[in-house]
């Protein structure tokens, strides 16, 4: 029962962690289109 426990807070852990490494890569892609079509305009 402990080792399930143990087993869901990990999982759920790793899908937070994957979840935000996700939405870091993403904003960092947005924000460098941006810079590139800011770029492109000048």
């Amino acid at each position: 029962m402990y080792v399930l426990r143990r087993l869901v807070t990990n999982t759920i852990r790793h899908c937070s962690t994957s979840i935000i490494i996700l939405r870091l890569k993403f904003s960092y892609t947005i924000t460098s289109m941006i810079m590139m079509m800011e770029y492109d305009s000048v």
